[in-house]
């Protein structure tokens, strides 16, 4: 037989009041808990976030660092090879391979418009021959060529890094 340590409280709605209260400090509690959880989660993934930025941001340095030295690079390449072009036509006068190539003015048309973006019609002068030798426009072309070489590893180098970042 059980004692009831409290006698004169029999009364079915202080037993009443008692379970609500126990289920109602149940409910606090658990709310409690599930907040304090969730907290923790949203500060792991905050911690995860922070983590995967950071690795971002070293992969963006690499990459900055490896297109500046392709840059130099390069830039070297074409500083040697725009030396190169003037020794090579130094001697026009000795060389007839080059005192028989000209720059039609159809070309240099042509390159322009190319360059600028602009429509191009052909002209009844295209056959005559420009006023730029072989010399300048080769120069002209390497540095063009240098320029789209930039351009094409800049666009690699983003590229190998947008899909890295993405992977992670």
């Amino acid at each position: 037989m059980l004692i009831n340590p409290l006698p004169s409280v029999d009364s079915l709605a202080v037993k009443l009041l008692a379970v609500i209260f126990v289920f109602v400090s149940g409910l606090f509690t658990g709310h409690h808990l599930t907040a304090k959880l969730f907290e923790a989660k949203e500060q792991k993934a905050l911690a995860t976030v922070a983590v995967k930025q950071e690795a971002i941001a070293v992969q963006g340095a690499v990459a900055v660092t490896k297109y500046v030295n392709s840059t130099k690079k390069l830039t070297n390449n074409l500083q040697a090879t725009q030396q190169q072009i003037p020794r090579v036509f130094a001697k026009k006068e000795t060389n007839e391979a080059t005192t028989n190539c000209t720059v039609p003015r159809g070309f240099v048309r042509l390159f322009n418009d190319t360059a600028t973006g602009s429509a191009s019609a052909p002209d009844g002068s295209d056959a005559d021959t420009a006023d730029v030798d072989l010399a300048t426009l080769l120069q002209v072309l390497t540095t063009n060529n240098e320029k789209f070489n930039e351009v094409r590893d800049q666009l690699i180098e983003l590229q190998q890094f947008e899909s890295q970042a993405t992977k992670k």
